[in-house]
């Protein structure tokens, strides 16, 4: 439990509000109402956040081989809290623990508690968390408790309704391409198998892998969003799956009584190293793989893997074989019918590729002309050659507008990335004392041009020419004042953008004369910074043209011309580079300072055979003294 500052975005203070036990009541009659797990879920996740008073309240369930995922939110949420309720969720889901936190809210006088807890139940888990208002921090573990409840009884009552579940089950081969067919990629497929088998053989993880170019590719691991291929787990699994791949042949490994480690159940086999290596990396886990079978091909392999003390048992073999082998003649169906075009045309091209003996002389002759054609343009062709390098769009020109005065800043109109024209309010100053100041002053004036008078009627003239040098010197004094007034509304002096400058979080706070507020680009006047490396400085001269592509837009180009090259490098993210501006012949209007994308700038048609291999021939001569 912690306490932390939450959300800076302002909340009416909420009415009391206190849990009832409508919630326990409410739920078995949702269930009997409900078709499916999922309704269910969604129906019973409402009532509990009706039954808590609650703002937001986010679930996550996995139901066999589907994942439900909702957010129910009320009166007066706040976007902020969605990000908090969903770290804790995915927290309590991936610990297996109930966890909660306090926190403050921003113009309130009560406090906004956050509790999540993970659920469990025949074929279903997953986490809930929720919202709830909170006196202090004693109402904490009440509504951890309630809420521990709550998602106990969801999950046991959906137990109880029959889900129509897409994973798989015992079909045979044509149950199981009609099945397969409703599966829009292998990648759907193969999330919807791994985690329907996971719950349905009580195992810690399942694999679903395919085979490409010689190897495995893993499309998904139960109970993961996310395949991340360079993990050093994920490796030692894409070993093992390959080992079994090369055998064809099932593979188990695991400990228990009358097990012969070195090559599985019964007498002796060859031993699998790449499944001993990832049975000793887990701790001693049970192993499984099966290859799935097309004829004498392996269309994919499933893999599983089970705590120490729960081995799989020649029934378990028996039976996941049996569910899951129908679908391999499905599974080649379905990476047909789901290739996309680039996989269709390598496929054609393999297939022309290979013609009969009959083509073999046209072939070797064909091969022999394109390969002697490829060699003499690599030699003596020539290609346009250019420099790329990464940029960065800059304002052609900045303003730099500075306080006008020492004093305290009253209101922010803009921030950096704002589009002004001229004459927009971009900051004011409070001007109270300049304003009361003035007004002093008028009434000092006041006062000196009736002494000036009465004077000038006495026929007192020297009395009269200090009055009329001090009324002067008065009304010097409040044309000051009255010009710091006027420059008190700080103004754009131009059509443009606002490059940078942020003062919304710094009201009220006292700046000092002449300090940078803002910085304005003028409207259209955009240029890039294209930061050339060292080895490709003396390419790039001024004159020169090329285009720039942005990072975000990779498809919109746009046309640039070199106006100056510095003369010196300049040290940036690690390395030398010379930076080189460019101007731009038209830059759209969604354009924004410090957008990053590359620039390609011609330097002239050079030999095919330089421009592939000057590179990798001055690492050498670098390398050597050459």
């Amino acid at each position: 439990m912690s306490a932390a500052v939450g959300s800076s975005q302002a909340v009416a203070d909420p009415p009391p509000s206190a849990p009832t036990g409508a919630g326990y009541d409410r739920l078995p009659a949702l269930a009997r109402a409900s078709a499916t797990p999922g309704r269910f879920i969604r129906a019973a996740v409402a009532e509990i956040a009706s039954h808590f008073g609650s703002p937001l309240v986010s679930v996550s369930a996995r139901m066999g081989a589907r994942t439900l995922r909702d957010t129910v939110e009320g009166e007066g949420a706040v976007s902020a809290w969605r990000d908090v309720s969903s770290q804790m969720l995915l927290t309590a889901e991936a610990e297996g623990r109930a966890i909660g936190r306090l926190y403050e809210v921003r113009d309130s006088r009560r406090r906004l508690a956050v509790v999540a807890c993970p659920f469990r139940g025949a074929d279903l888990s997953g986490a809930l968390a929720l919202c709830v208002w909170a006196q202090d921090a004693d109402d904490l573990p009440a509504h951890l408790a309630e809420l521990r409840s709550l998602a106990t009884l969801m999950a046991h009552l959906s137990g109880s309704i029959a889900a129509a579940a897409p994973g798989p089950s015992s079909d045979g081969p044509a149950e199981a391409i009609a099945k397969t067919a409703s599966y829009r990629s292998v990648e759907e497929f193969a999330f919807s198998v791994t985690n329907s088998l996971r719950t349905r053989f009580a195992c810690e993880q399942v694999i679903f892998g395919v085979p490409r170019n010689a190897g495995v590719r893993i499309l998904s691991i139960s109970g993961l969003d996310e395949v991340k291929p360079r993990s050093p787990g994920t490796q030692s699994i894409r070993q093992a799956m390959e080992e079994c791949l090369d055998a064809s042949r099932v593979i188990e490994f695991q400990i228990e009584e009358g097990w012969d480690e070195e090559g599985g159940r019964g007498p002796a086999r060859p031993s699998f190293r790449l499944h001993r290596q990832w049975h000793e990396s887990t701790g001693g886990a049970a192993l499984l793989s099966i290859p799935l079978m097309a004829g004498d091909r392996v269309v994919a392999v499933v893999s599983f893997r089970r705590r120490a003390a729960q081995p799989f048992s020649a029934g378990d073999v028996q039976s996941i074989r049996a569910l899951v082998e129908p679908y391999s003649a499905a599974l080649e169906l379905l990476q047909r019918a789901t290739r996309g075009p680039a996989r269709v045309a390598y496929d054609r091209a393999r297939q022309a590729a290979s013609f009969g003996r009959t083509g073999r002389g046209i072939r070797k002759a064909l091969t022999v002309v394109a390969i002697g054609a490829g060699a003499a343009w690599f030699a003596f062709g020539s290609i346009e050659y250019r420099v790329s390098a990464p940029a960065v769009v800059r304002p052609g020109e900045r303003r730099h507008i500075g306080a006008p005065f020492d004093g305290a800043i009253a209101s922010a109109s803009v921030r950096a990335g704002d589009p002004v024209r001229r004459g927009d309010t971009l900051c004011s100053f409070d001007t109270r004392a300049q304003t009361l100041e003035a007004e002093g002053l008028n009434a000092d004036a006041r006062v000196l041009r009736m002494e000036l008078e009465r004077a000038l009627d006495a026929g007192r003239i020297d009395e009269a020419s200090l009055l009329d040098a001090r009324l002067g010197a008065l009304e010097a004094r409040r044309a000051r004042v009255d010009d710091q007034i006027r420059q008190g509304t700080v103004r754009a002096p131009f059509d443009g953008t606002v490059v940078r400058g942020d003062l919304s979080e710094r009201v009220g706070e006292v700046v000092a004369l002449g300090e940078t507020l803002f910085e304005l680009a003028p409207a259209g006047d955009w240029c890039v910074e294209v930061r050339v490396p060292e080895h490709a400085a003396d390419e790039v001269e001024a004159g020169a043209t090329g285009s720039f592509m942005w990072g975000s837009r990779p498809g919109e180009r746009v046309s640039l011309s070199v106006e100056r090259v510095t003369p010196t490098a300049e040290p940036i993210n690690g390395r030398n580079v010379f930076v080189v501006r460019g101007g731009l012949s038209a830059a759209p209007a969604w354009l924004r300072p410090g957008m990053e994308g590359h620039a390609a700038i011609s330097a002239g048609r050079r030999p095919v055979w330089w421009v592939v291999l000057h590179r990798a021939i001055d690492a050498v001569r670098a390398e050597f003294w050459l």
